[in-house]
């Protein structure tokens, strides 16, 4: 997987010393290569910006967005610097300078190292510029590219040195050569080159140092083997020392050959020893570069003969040369030991040098981004761990009040609809007494106030009197009977109100209830008025009629049989039957028991008594009671009469002449009054029921207006929880954010450890200054 780590290994084990630098620079890619890779992934990890909740009981869920610009300006600029070291890890090559005074030999020691003459050497060439040799893939190319960025392709060796020569005076120019990598074994493990003019052209050291010696990961300083170390050499040592820090130096003295096939007496060792111990003197004791505690001085001084090596090694490389060397001398022999012991410790001290230059600050780099990144994905898993509690509560705190909301709508609803019926009842009986009491009053008060102004009132048609009077009567009566429903309804309407609201206050959350539960203050009653035909069916009757008359007393007997019958059917005797008589069946029945005190009325009594006795169950037929009824009244009025003819006529004279107009009228309008009044006690419980049905539709409509925002609010609880519940998936859910930044934490841990490992196991300080001992 890409921006995976690899496994934990030593960069180079088990490489030749030269072929460690190309193991570590692949290493070091492979671990900025999967660094990057983890590091993009971050990036767009990063894009999910985490959404957390805050939620206060009765309020509205506050969304909060964690804002990550730290968190991606870091990861951004980590993939910045991790393709520069990239691009510049995969550039680098290990760089040895080699320095000394003019035909030292430097030429002629690079091509043995490289065993291929590349430079011109000899008598004759000398180097009077700055000159690299570096590798190149492409095993056709070889071309030398001049300061000036001309470019001389090379056909043949000889073209290098037409190419290296210059007329110009100016010893800091530099030349490059570049040199396919699969001809030459040195350039093949990246290293590079560089030839410089002679020390004793230039006494300015400080910008060819500068140029050419900071960046160098080792320096090899060739002096001729027939003079000591001159003034020159040490003051471009002491230089050195002054501007690049903890560098390496070699030393070689050259043409040791020389010194050794000396025809002359020359004391070879002391010549050595003198080498050794000038060397020793500068390098230990005055400049410092060499613990020799740590470091022997035979590893970075060397006394060898580059021309005999590079005559060796082109002899070994080439077949055709028809070149001698003679390697059957034992001096020979070890000048060539000498040499490869040299290469030996070249290579090591090279590839360590390059290593830990090139390389050892990249990879603390990659440590402290590793360590960064981990750091940063620590504090953002905190903030995570704290908007996923705080998600949590949000959560609770919200499902707890919804299900206390559904639990108080559902009581709510219950308790309102219990509360409105037995207000509906109880309004209905009162409006129907009220409605009847004052609408009876009204309608006696304008009929007996009605005046016919236009004088309409006529016996013989009563339609247009009628229509007056009743035209009065009915407006009154209409608008006692608004009045008194509007103002009954909206009494009761806002009654209702205070318990409705008191018992939704009580059931419900008092957060869910404040500022939501509100009724509708205004109320316009609505009343059915049905009573267009309240005097409709009215027939008035003010005919004459003489009281003591057959039509005056048929009531009044009809009355009486009614209640007989009434008390017989029942078991009650006749005598307890008058006592539940209206007033004149009651005067009848007084009459009739004065008349069974005389002889006549005995008689009829005995009669009568003889014909009941035949009946001894309790049903008797109502025709009996009737005829029983019937013989006794007309008993009493026929021995009655002889004594009443005087008092009925002048009875009947004064009531004829007192039925005046005025009496009619008011036979009429108490007639009026009373069918009036019998029409109201059917009307009004229809109107008192239609209208507490209008008042309770409003009281449902209103109360469902109010639950519909706790309803709403209830909708928004839900939509808080869903969201929440997707916000804290979101977080912590299997694909979340926390697992994310676990996952991402852990690879950048793992990046941790390869690149910890890389640097524990791949540098090593080439020396530690110590306290420098005395040369033997």
């Amino acid at each position: 997987m890409p921006g995976e780590p690899r496994s934990p290994q030593v960069a180079g084990a088990g490489h030749a010393p030269l072929e460690r630098f190309q193991a570590a620079r692949i290493e070091l890619k492979q671990i900025y290569a999967g660094m990057k890779a983890t590091l993009q992934d971050a990036a767009v990890f990063f894009l999910r910006r985490p959404v957390w909740v805050e939620y206060a009981s009765g309020g509205s869920p506050t969304l909060h967005e964690e804002p990550l610009d730290e968190e991606v300006a870091m990861v951004n600029d980590a993939v910045r610097r991790s393709s520069i070291v990239i691009d510049t890890v995969s550039r680098e090559a290990m760089k040895a300078v080699f320095f000394g005074r003019t035909s030292t030999g430097k030429s002629t020691l690079i091509n043995a190292m490289l065993q291929k003459k590349i430079l011109p050497s000899g008598v004759g060439h000398t180097t009077n510029c700055f000159c690299r040799v570096v590798g190149v893939d492409d095993g056709a190319a070889a071309f030398v590219e001049a300061a000036d960025g001309s470019r001389s392709d090379v056909a043949d060796l000889r073209d290098i040195a037409h190419a290296l020569f210059s007329e110009e005076e100016d010893e800091s120019r530099t030349t490059t050569i570049y040199w396919p990598r699969e001809k030459c074994t040195l350039l093949k493990d990246y290293v590079e080159i560089v030839d410089t003019p002679g020390l004793d052209l230039s006494e300015e050291y400080d910008g060819w140092i500068d140029e050419h010696c900071k960046d160098a990961d080792i320096l090899i300083l060739l002096v001729n083997s027939e003079s000591a170390l001159n003034r020159t050499e040490r003051r471009f040592l002491e230089q050195v020392h002054a501007r690049v820090a903890n560098p390496t130096v070699f030393v070689c003295f050259n043409r040791w050959d020389c010194i050794d096939d000396a025809f002359d007496d020359t004391p070879v060792d002391g010549v050595r020893a003198q080498h050794l111990q000038s060397a020793f003197t500068l390098l230990v004791d005055k400049l410092e570069m060499v613990d020799d505690e740590t470091t022997s001085l035979d590893d970075q001084v060397f006394l060898l003969s580059a021309k005999e090596a590079l005559m060796r090694r082109t002899s070994e490389g080439s077949q055709s040369n028809g070149r001698k060397v003679d390697t059957t001398s034992e001096q020979s022999e070890v000048r060539y030991t000498e040499f490869c012991r040299f290469e030996e410790r070249f290579a090591q001290c090279l590839s360590v040098n390059a290593m830990a230059h090139r390389f050892e600050t990249h990879a603390v780099g990659a440590k402290e981004l590793a360590g960064e990144a981990c750091a940063v994905l620590a504090k953002y898993m905190t903030r995570l761990a704290l908007h996923r509690q705080k998600l949590q509560a949000a959560l609770q705190l919200q499902r707890g009040e919804l299900e206390d909301l559904r639990t108080g709508i559902a009581r709510v609803e219950q308790s309102c609809a219990a509360i409105t019926s037995a207000h509906l009842a109880d309004l209905k009986h009162s409006l129907t007494e009220r409605v009847r009491s004052e609408a009876a009053a009204a309608v006696y008060d304008s009929i007996r106030g009605f005046r016919d102004v236009e004088g309409v009132f006529s016996e013989s048609n009563l339609e247009p009197y009628t229509a007056k009077i009743s035209e009065q009567a009915i407006a009154v009566v209409q608008g006692k009977i608004r009045d008194v429903c509007a103002t009954e309804l909206r009494e009761s309407h806002a009654a209702a109100q205070h318990r409705l609201v008191q018992e939704i206050v009580k059931l419900l959350p008092s957060n869910m209830t404040s500022g939501r539960v509100r009724f509708e203050t205004g109320y316009s009653p609505h009343v059915p008025m049905h009573i267009d035909g309240l005097v409709s069916s009215f027939k008035p009757d003010i005919a004459f009629r003489f009281s003591l008359g057959l039509s005056a007393a048929s009531p009044r007997i009809s009355a009486f049989i009614n209640q007989s019958a009434a008390a017989l059917l029942v078991g009650r005797p006749a005598v307890a039957a008058a006592a539940s008589c209206t007033s004149e069946a009651s005067d009848l029945f007084d009459e009739f028991l004065d008349f069974t005190q005389t002889p006549q009325g005995m008689l009829v009594v005995a009669g009568a008594a003889s014909l009941l006795t035949q009946y001894r169950t309790r049903i008797v037929s109502y025709g009996a009671v009737l005829f029983f009824a019937l013989c006794v009244f007309s008993s009493k009025m026929l021995l009655s009469l002889p004594s009443r003819i005087d008092q009925s006529a002048l009875r009947y004279v004064y009531e004829r002449a007192s039925y005046t107009k005025s009496a009619k009228i008011h036979r009429f309008k108490n007639q009026l009054i009373e069918h009036t009044k019998g029409n109201l006690d059917q009307l009004v419980p229809h109107t008192a029921f239609y209208a507490s049905e209008d008042l309770g539709k409003q009281l449902s409509e209103q109360t469902e207006r109010t639950l519909v925002a706790v309803r709403q609010t209830a909708e928004s609880l839900e939509s808080g929880i869903a969201d929440c519940e997707d916000r804290l998936d979101e977080i912590a859910g299997p694909n979340g954010l926390e697992s994310g930044a676990d996952a991402l934490r852990k690879r950048f841990v793992a990046h941790l450890r390869t690149a910890t490992s890389f640097v524990d196991g791949t540098f090593t300080p080439v020396s530690t200054p110590t306290k420098p001992r005395k040369a033997p």
